[in-house]
Protein backbone atom coordinates (compact mmCIF):
# COMPACT_ATOMS: atom_id res chain seq x y z
CA UNK A 1 0.00 0.00 0.00
CA UNK A 2 2.74 2.47 1.03
CA UNK A 3 5.04 2.34 -2.05
CA UNK A 4 1.59 1.54 -4.59
CA UNK A 5 0.53 5.33 -2.97
CA UNK A 6 4.27 6.54 -3.57
CA UNK A 7 4.65 5.38 -6.56
CA UNK A 8 1.13 6.84 -7.89
CA UNK A 9 1.95 10.25 -6.43
CA UNK A 10 5.25 9.91 -8.36
CA UNK A 11 3.85 9.55 -11.68
CA UNK A 12 1.48 12.80 -10.65
CA UNK A 13 4.29 14.82 -10.31
CA UNK A 14 4.80 13.90 -14.30
CA UNK A 15 1.76 14.66 -15.31
CA UNK A 16 1.47 10.79 -16.04
CA UNK A 17 -2.19 10.39 -15.11
CA UNK A 18 -2.72 7.01 -16.43
CA UNK A 19 -0.02 5.95 -14.86
CA UNK A 20 -0.68 6.73 -12.00
CA UNK A 21 -3.97 5.35 -11.73
CA UNK A 22 -2.87 2.01 -12.50
CA UNK A 23 -0.78 2.21 -9.58
CA UNK A 24 -3.43 3.76 -7.26
CA UNK A 25 -5.83 0.41 -8.25
CA UNK A 26 -3.22 -1.94 -7.43
CA UNK A 27 -2.96 -0.34 -4.17
CA UNK A 28 -6.71 -0.62 -3.50
CA UNK A 29 -6.62 -4.07 -4.19
CA UNK A 30 -3.36 -4.25 -1.54
CA UNK A 31 -4.83 -2.63 1.21
CA UNK A 32 -7.86 -4.95 0.91
CA UNK A 33 -5.84 -7.55 2.29
CA UNK A 34 -5.01 -5.33 5.57
CA UNK A 35 -7.14 -6.36 8.36
CA UNK A 36 -9.91 -3.77 9.25
CA UNK A 37 -8.90 -0.70 11.31
CA UNK A 38 -9.62 3.36 11.73
CA UNK A 39 -6.34 3.30 10.27
CA UNK A 40 -7.16 1.06 7.19
CA UNK A 41 -10.47 3.73 6.68
CA UNK A 42 -8.44 6.67 6.67
CA UNK A 43 -5.59 5.03 3.92
CA UNK A 44 -8.40 4.23 1.97
CA UNK A 45 -10.25 7.92 1.89
CA UNK A 46 -6.58 9.40 1.42
CA UNK A 47 -6.75 6.94 -1.50
CA UNK A 48 -9.61 8.06 -3.01
CA UNK A 49 -8.57 11.35 -2.99
CA UNK A 50 -5.44 10.37 -4.74
CA UNK A 51 -7.61 8.32 -7.34
CA UNK A 52 -9.42 11.27 -8.01
CA UNK A 53 -6.05 13.45 -8.87
CA UNK A 54 -5.60 10.98 -11.31
CA UNK A 55 -8.64 10.30 -12.82
CA UNK A 56 -9.78 14.21 -12.59
CA UNK A 57 -7.25 15.14 -16.22
CA UNK A 58 -8.59 12.01 -17.89
CA UNK A 59 -11.96 13.38 -17.70
CA UNK A 60 -13.25 10.00 -15.83
CA UNK A 61 -16.60 11.42 -13.80
CA UNK A 62 -18.34 8.43 -13.58
CA UNK A 63 -15.74 6.62 -11.45
CA UNK A 64 -14.51 9.99 -9.85
CA UNK A 65 -17.84 10.86 -8.65
CA UNK A 66 -18.27 6.97 -7.18
CA UNK A 67 -14.46 7.70 -5.46
CA UNK A 68 -15.66 10.55 -3.67
CA UNK A 69 -18.79 9.78 -2.56
CA UNK A 70 -17.07 6.87 -1.21
CA UNK A 71 -14.45 9.36 0.50
CA UNK A 72 -17.33 11.50 1.82
CA UNK A 73 -19.11 8.50 3.41
CA UNK A 74 -16.02 7.02 5.34
CA UNK A 75 -15.50 10.54 6.42
CA UNK A 76 -18.56 11.07 7.74
CA UNK A 77 -18.70 7.61 9.46
CA UNK A 78 -15.28 8.65 10.80
CA UNK A 79 -16.10 12.13 12.13
CA UNK A 80 -13.16 12.92 10.58
CA UNK A 81 -13.59 16.45 9.48
CA UNK A 82 -10.74 17.31 7.69
CA UNK A 83 -11.08 14.93 5.30
CA UNK A 84 -14.91 15.58 5.02
CA UNK A 85 -13.90 18.89 4.04
CA UNK A 86 -11.69 18.13 1.36
CA UNK A 87 -14.28 15.22 0.01
CA UNK A 88 -17.20 18.51 -0.39
CA UNK A 89 -14.09 20.61 -1.59
CA UNK A 90 -13.74 18.13 -4.72
CA UNK A 91 -17.34 17.24 -4.66
CA UNK A 92 -17.74 21.06 -5.34
CA UNK A 93 -15.56 21.01 -8.72
CA UNK A 94 -17.00 18.16 -9.96
CA UNK A 95 -20.97 19.35 -9.23
CA UNK A 96 -19.47 22.37 -11.05
CA UNK A 97 -18.23 20.98 -14.35
CA UNK A 98 -21.47 18.85 -14.11
CA UNK A 99 -23.45 22.53 -14.47
CA UNK A 100 -24.99 21.76 -10.41
CA UNK A 101 -23.41 25.43 -9.89
CA UNK A 102 -26.11 25.86 -6.43
CA UNK A 103 -25.33 22.84 -5.27
CA UNK A 104 -21.34 23.13 -6.00
CA UNK A 105 -21.24 26.48 -4.31
CA UNK A 106 -23.00 24.99 -0.82
CA UNK A 107 -20.72 22.37 -0.76
CA UNK A 108 -17.49 24.86 -1.24
CA UNK A 109 -18.74 27.02 1.51
CA UNK A 110 -19.26 24.29 3.51
CA UNK A 111 -15.73 22.80 2.88
CA UNK A 112 -14.56 26.26 3.33
CA UNK A 113 -16.39 27.03 7.09
CA UNK A 114 -14.80 23.12 7.99
CA UNK A 115 -11.29 24.16 7.05
CA UNK A 116 -11.82 27.60 9.17
CA UNK A 117 -13.25 26.07 11.83
CA UNK A 118 -10.11 22.72 12.27
CA UNK A 119 -7.59 25.25 11.30
CA UNK A 120 -5.88 22.83 8.63
CA UNK A 121 -3.56 25.14 6.14
CA UNK A 122 -3.97 22.19 3.13
CA UNK A 123 -7.85 22.06 4.01
CA UNK A 124 -8.08 26.14 3.68
CA UNK A 125 -5.74 26.16 0.29
CA UNK A 126 -7.86 23.36 -1.23
CA UNK A 127 -11.38 24.76 0.08
CA UNK A 128 -10.52 28.24 -1.02
CA UNK A 129 -9.41 26.96 -4.34
CA UNK A 130 -12.40 25.20 -5.60
CA UNK A 131 -14.95 27.77 -3.77
CA UNK A 132 -13.12 29.98 -6.22
CA UNK A 133 -13.06 28.22 -8.97
CA UNK A 134 -17.24 27.22 -8.72
CA UNK A 135 -17.91 30.61 -8.52
CA UNK A 136 -16.02 31.45 -11.47
CA UNK A 137 -17.93 28.81 -13.05
CA UNK A 138 -21.16 29.86 -12.46
CA UNK A 139 -20.39 33.29 -13.76
CA UNK A 140 -19.43 35.37 -10.70
CA UNK A 141 -16.23 36.82 -11.34
CA UNK A 142 -16.30 39.79 -8.38
CA UNK A 143 -17.08 37.00 -5.74
CA UNK A 144 -14.89 34.35 -7.35
CA UNK A 145 -11.84 36.78 -6.69
CA UNK A 146 -12.08 36.81 -2.84
CA UNK A 147 -11.13 33.39 -2.08
CA UNK A 148 -8.44 32.57 -4.69
CA UNK A 149 -7.00 35.33 -3.46
CA UNK A 150 -6.88 34.09 0.23
CA UNK A 151 -5.28 30.91 -1.20
CA UNK A 152 -2.06 32.87 -2.92
CA UNK A 153 -2.08 34.80 0.86
CA UNK A 154 -2.24 31.65 2.75
CA UNK A 155 0.38 29.99 0.48
CA UNK A 156 2.95 32.73 1.40
CA UNK A 157 6.20 30.46 2.64
CA UNK A 158 4.94 26.99 1.68
CA UNK A 159 6.72 25.27 -0.75
CA UNK A 160 6.11 26.36 -4.57
CA UNK A 161 6.05 22.66 -5.28
CA UNK A 162 3.84 21.78 -2.25
CA UNK A 163 0.48 20.22 -3.82
CA UNK A 164 -1.68 19.68 -0.70
CA UNK A 165 -3.41 16.62 -2.27
CA UNK A 166 -3.90 18.25 -5.51
CA UNK A 167 -3.31 17.31 -9.17
CA UNK A 168 -2.26 20.56 -10.00
CA UNK A 169 0.41 23.00 -7.97
CA UNK A 170 -2.60 25.27 -5.83
CA UNK A 171 0.21 28.04 -6.41
CA UNK A 172 -0.65 27.73 -10.57
CA UNK A 173 -4.39 27.48 -10.22
CA UNK A 174 -5.06 30.29 -7.63
CA UNK A 175 -2.97 32.19 -10.36
CA UNK A 176 -4.87 30.99 -13.61
CA UNK A 177 -7.77 32.11 -11.83
CA UNK A 178 -7.31 34.91 -10.16
CA UNK A 179 -6.20 35.70 -13.88
CA UNK A 180 -9.65 35.35 -15.47
CA UNK A 181 -11.49 36.78 -12.99
CA UNK A 182 -9.59 39.92 -12.80
CA UNK A 183 -9.78 40.06 -16.62
CA UNK A 184 -13.45 39.76 -16.22
CA UNK A 185 -14.13 42.38 -14.24
CA UNK A 186 -11.13 44.97 -16.27
CA UNK A 187 -8.87 44.44 -13.58
CA UNK A 188 -5.77 44.05 -16.16
CA UNK A 189 -2.53 45.01 -14.60
CA UNK A 190 -3.36 42.79 -11.41
CA UNK A 191 -4.57 39.42 -13.54
CA UNK A 192 -1.80 39.34 -16.39
CA UNK A 193 0.93 40.30 -13.15
CA UNK A 194 -1.16 36.95 -11.80
CA UNK A 195 -1.09 35.24 -14.66
CA UNK A 196 2.33 35.52 -15.24
CA UNK A 197 3.62 34.46 -12.44
CA UNK A 198 1.51 31.27 -11.98
CA UNK A 199 3.36 30.20 -15.32
CA UNK A 200 6.80 30.85 -14.46
CA UNK A 201 5.99 28.90 -11.00
CA UNK A 202 4.75 26.20 -13.24
CA UNK A 203 7.91 26.38 -15.76
CA UNK A 204 10.42 26.24 -13.05
CA UNK A 205 8.22 23.34 -11.18
CA UNK A 206 8.29 21.54 -14.43
CA UNK A 207 4.52 20.76 -14.29
CA UNK A 208 3.14 20.18 -17.51
CA UNK A 209 -0.40 20.32 -16.44
CA UNK A 210 -0.13 22.82 -14.23
CA UNK A 211 1.36 24.67 -16.96
CA UNK A 212 -1.42 23.96 -19.18
CA UNK A 213 -3.45 25.70 -16.65
CA UNK A 214 -1.61 28.57 -16.32
CA UNK A 215 -1.56 29.54 -19.70
CA UNK A 216 -5.03 29.43 -20.17
CA UNK A 217 -5.96 31.76 -17.47
CA UNK A 218 -2.92 34.20 -18.85
CA UNK A 219 -4.31 33.74 -22.25
CA UNK A 220 -7.49 34.56 -21.65
CA UNK A 221 -6.50 37.71 -19.70
CA UNK A 222 -4.85 38.61 -22.73
CA UNK A 223 -7.64 38.02 -24.79
CA UNK A 224 -10.57 40.23 -22.85
CA UNK A 225 -7.92 42.94 -22.85
CA UNK A 226 -8.09 42.39 -26.92
CA UNK A 227 -3.88 41.46 -27.18
CA UNK A 228 -4.69 38.64 -29.08
CA UNK A 229 -1.21 38.36 -30.46
CA UNK A 230 0.00 37.69 -26.71
CA UNK A 231 -3.34 35.47 -26.30
CA UNK A 232 -2.16 33.36 -29.19
CA UNK A 233 1.47 33.28 -28.04
CA UNK A 234 0.54 31.75 -24.82
CA UNK A 235 -2.18 29.62 -25.64
CA UNK A 236 -0.85 27.54 -28.62
CA UNK A 237 1.57 25.94 -26.25
CA UNK A 238 -0.51 24.88 -23.97
CA UNK A 239 -3.01 23.06 -26.55
CA UNK A 240 0.13 21.47 -27.92
CA UNK A 241 -0.05 20.08 -24.35
CA UNK A 242 -3.18 19.19 -24.22
CA UNK A 243 -2.44 16.67 -27.48
CA UNK A 244 0.48 15.48 -26.62
CA UNK A 245 -0.12 14.21 -23.10
CA UNK A 246 -3.68 13.57 -22.51
CA UNK A 247 -4.85 16.16 -20.84
CA UNK A 248 -8.39 16.10 -22.42
CA UNK A 249 -9.89 17.99 -19.63
CA UNK A 250 -8.03 21.07 -20.64
CA UNK A 251 -8.13 21.33 -24.15
CA UNK A 252 -11.95 22.51 -24.71
CA UNK A 253 -10.82 25.31 -21.96
CA UNK A 254 -7.65 26.56 -23.53
CA UNK A 255 -9.09 25.86 -27.16
CA UNK A 256 -12.21 28.64 -26.57
CA UNK A 257 -9.71 31.53 -26.13
CA UNK A 258 -7.59 30.91 -28.53
CA UNK A 259 -9.67 30.31 -31.18
CA UNK A 260 -11.36 33.50 -30.40
CA UNK A 261 -8.30 35.06 -30.73
CA UNK A 262 -7.57 33.33 -34.05
CA UNK A 263 -10.92 35.02 -34.89
CA UNK A 264 -10.00 38.48 -34.20
CA UNK A 265 -6.35 38.13 -35.76
CA UNK A 266 -8.80 37.29 -39.09
CA UNK A 267 -7.82 33.48 -38.59
CA UNK A 268 -11.50 33.33 -38.64
CA UNK A 269 -10.98 29.44 -40.74
CA UNK A 270 -8.80 28.15 -38.27
CA UNK A 271 -10.83 29.26 -35.17
CA UNK A 272 -14.14 27.23 -35.69
CA UNK A 273 -12.86 24.08 -36.27
CA UNK A 274 -11.15 24.42 -33.06
CA UNK A 275 -14.22 25.60 -31.51
CA UNK A 276 -16.27 22.50 -32.88
CA UNK A 277 -13.63 20.14 -31.45
CA UNK A 278 -14.04 21.52 -28.58
CA UNK A 279 -18.17 22.08 -27.79
CA UNK A 280 -17.68 18.14 -29.49
CA UNK A 281 -15.21 17.27 -26.20
CA UNK A 282 -17.02 19.07 -23.66
CA UNK A 283 -20.31 17.10 -24.54
CA UNK A 284 -18.24 13.85 -24.74
CA UNK A 285 -16.87 14.25 -21.37
CA UNK A 286 -20.44 16.18 -20.07
CA UNK A 287 -18.89 18.91 -18.82
CA UNK A 288 -22.38 20.86 -18.92
CA UNK A 289 -20.70 23.55 -16.89
CA UNK A 290 -18.98 25.67 -19.27
CA UNK A 291 -21.21 24.61 -22.61
CA UNK A 292 -22.65 27.97 -22.52
CA UNK A 293 -19.59 29.56 -22.13
CA UNK A 294 -17.89 27.82 -24.85
CA UNK A 295 -20.48 28.02 -27.34
CA UNK A 296 -20.77 31.57 -26.99
CA UNK A 297 -16.96 31.86 -28.51
CA UNK A 298 -18.66 29.29 -31.45
CA UNK A 299 -21.65 31.94 -32.49
CA UNK A 300 -19.13 34.90 -32.67
CA UNK A 301 -16.89 32.92 -34.87
CA UNK A 302 -20.10 31.94 -36.79
CA UNK A 303 -21.15 35.83 -37.23
CA UNK A 304 -17.95 37.10 -38.15
CA UNK A 305 -17.63 34.84 -41.02
CA UNK A 306 -21.24 35.60 -41.84
CA UNK A 307 -23.33 32.43 -40.95
CA UNK A 308 -25.72 34.50 -39.44
CA UNK A 309 -28.49 31.58 -38.91
CA UNK A 310 -26.05 29.74 -37.16
CA UNK A 311 -25.05 32.16 -35.06
CA UNK A 312 -28.65 32.95 -34.04
CA UNK A 313 -28.94 29.54 -32.77
CA UNK A 314 -26.25 29.23 -31.25
CA UNK A 315 -26.23 32.37 -29.29
CA UNK A 316 -30.16 31.79 -28.69
CA UNK A 317 -28.72 28.11 -26.94
CA UNK A 318 -25.98 29.56 -24.55
CA UNK A 319 -28.46 32.30 -23.16
CA UNK A 320 -31.03 29.36 -22.73
CA UNK A 321 -28.24 27.50 -21.08
CA UNK A 322 -26.72 30.00 -18.83
CA UNK A 323 -29.98 31.01 -17.81
CA UNK A 324 -30.55 27.25 -16.71
CA UNK A 325 -27.82 26.97 -14.72
CA UNK A 326 -27.80 30.14 -13.43
CA UNK A 327 -24.41 31.55 -14.54
CA UNK A 328 -24.96 35.44 -14.66
CA UNK A 329 -21.58 36.30 -16.23
CA UNK A 330 -22.21 33.96 -19.01
CA UNK A 331 -25.54 34.79 -19.61
CA UNK A 332 -24.42 38.18 -20.29
CA UNK A 333 -21.53 37.24 -22.46
CA UNK A 334 -24.49 35.63 -24.63
CA UNK A 335 -26.92 38.56 -24.41
CA UNK A 336 -24.50 40.70 -25.81
CA UNK A 337 -23.62 38.50 -28.76
CA UNK A 338 -26.92 37.46 -29.64
CA UNK A 339 -27.55 41.68 -30.00
CA UNK A 340 -24.29 41.67 -32.07
CA UNK A 341 -26.50 38.71 -34.52
CA UNK A 342 -29.82 40.96 -34.52
CA UNK A 343 -28.06 44.17 -35.28
CA UNK A 344 -25.86 42.21 -37.97
CA UNK A 345 -27.79 43.67 -41.28
CA UNK A 346 -31.63 43.40 -39.09
CA UNK A 347 -33.46 42.93 -42.65
CA UNK A 348 -31.77 39.55 -42.99
CA UNK A 349 -33.24 38.45 -40.08
CA UNK A 350 -36.42 39.63 -39.31
CA UNK A 351 -37.64 43.24 -39.43
CA UNK A 352 -37.71 43.85 -35.58
CA UNK A 353 -34.12 42.92 -35.76
CA UNK A 354 -33.05 46.03 -34.80
CA UNK A 355 -35.73 46.22 -31.50
CA UNK A 356 -34.27 42.54 -30.12
CA UNK A 357 -30.62 43.87 -30.99
CA UNK A 358 -31.31 46.64 -28.57
CA UNK A 359 -33.17 44.61 -26.22
CA UNK A 360 -30.07 42.10 -25.94
CA UNK A 361 -27.80 44.67 -25.54
CA UNK A 362 -29.74 46.34 -22.68
CA UNK A 363 -30.03 43.35 -20.61
CA UNK A 364 -26.32 42.30 -20.94
CA UNK A 365 -25.40 46.21 -20.01
CA UNK A 366 -27.67 45.89 -16.80
CA UNK A 367 -25.96 42.08 -15.99
CA UNK A 368 -22.36 43.11 -16.85
CA UNK A 369 -23.11 46.34 -14.88
CA UNK A 370 -24.34 44.36 -11.62
CA UNK A 371 -21.86 42.13 -11.81
CA UNK A 372 -18.81 44.40 -12.20
CA UNK A 373 -17.68 43.37 -15.58
CA UNK A 374 -16.54 46.63 -16.88
CA UNK A 375 -14.63 45.64 -20.25
CA UNK A 376 -18.29 43.57 -21.29
CA UNK A 377 -20.14 46.74 -20.06
CA UNK A 378 -18.05 49.11 -22.78
CA UNK A 379 -18.68 46.36 -25.19
CA UNK A 380 -22.37 46.88 -24.65
CA UNK A 381 -21.87 50.76 -24.82
CA UNK A 382 -20.15 49.55 -28.41
CA UNK A 383 -22.12 47.62 -29.89
CA UNK A 384 -25.84 50.24 -28.84
CA UNK A 385 -23.37 52.82 -30.48
CA UNK A 386 -23.30 50.65 -34.13
CA UNK A 387 -26.67 49.79 -33.63
CA UNK A 388 -28.07 53.61 -33.52
CA UNK A 389 -25.59 54.31 -36.33
CA UNK A 390 -27.08 51.82 -38.46
CA UNK A 391 -31.05 53.07 -37.11
CA UNK A 392 -31.41 56.71 -35.92
CA UNK A 393 -27.74 57.72 -35.75
CA UNK A 394 -28.89 59.54 -32.12
CA UNK A 395 -26.99 58.17 -29.41
CA UNK A 396 -24.14 56.64 -31.23
CA UNK A 397 -21.80 59.22 -30.27
CA UNK A 398 -22.66 58.84 -26.66
CA UNK A 399 -22.21 55.39 -26.72
CA UNK A 400 -19.25 55.56 -28.97
CA UNK A 401 -18.24 57.71 -26.31
CA UNK A 402 -18.73 55.73 -23.22
CA UNK A 403 -17.20 53.08 -25.11
CA UNK A 404 -13.70 54.94 -26.14
CA UNK A 405 -13.68 56.31 -22.07
CA UNK A 406 -13.80 52.55 -20.79
CA UNK A 407 -11.50 51.21 -23.35
CA UNK A 408 -8.91 53.26 -22.58
CA UNK A 409 -9.37 53.14 -19.03
CA UNK A 410 -8.84 49.80 -18.80
CA UNK A 411 -5.96 50.11 -21.79
CA UNK A 412 -8.36 47.79 -24.40
CA UNK A 413 -5.90 48.91 -27.19
CA UNK A 414 -7.51 47.39 -30.37
CA UNK A 415 -11.02 47.52 -29.49
CA UNK A 416 -10.27 51.86 -28.43
CA UNK A 417 -8.85 51.77 -32.15
CA UNK A 418 -12.11 50.61 -33.42
CA UNK A 419 -14.68 52.65 -31.41
CA UNK A 420 -12.81 55.67 -32.58
CA UNK A 421 -13.13 54.74 -36.13
CA UNK A 422 -16.59 54.40 -35.64
CA UNK A 423 -17.00 57.84 -33.59
CA UNK A 424 -15.37 59.69 -36.17
CA UNK A 425 -17.78 57.60 -38.99
CA UNK A 426 -20.74 58.97 -36.99
CA UNK A 427 -19.11 62.56 -37.65
CA UNK A 428 -18.58 62.80 -41.25
CA UNK A 429 -22.01 61.38 -41.43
Amino acid sequence: VRYGRQAGNRALDRSASREALTHFEQTRVALDELPESRERTEQRIDLCFEQRSALYPLCEFVRLGEVLNEARALAEGLGDQRRLGRALAYQAHLQGLRGEHARAIEAGERACAIAEAVGDLGLRVVANYYLGLTLWNAGDPRRAAEPVRTVIALLKGAPLGERFGMATLPAVLARYVLAAVLAELGEFAEGLAAGEEGLRIAESAGHAYSEVWARYGLGYAHLRQGDFVAATRVLEPGLASCRGIEIRLALPFVAAPLSSAYLWSGRAADAVPLLEEAVEAITAMRILGIRSWIVTFLAEAYLVLGRVAQAREQAEQAVALARAQQQRGFEAWGLKLLGDVHAHAPTEIDQGGAEQAGDAYHRALALATELGMRPLVAHCHFGLGRLDQQSKWKQAPEHFTTAITMYRELSMQSWLEQAEVALNEVGVR
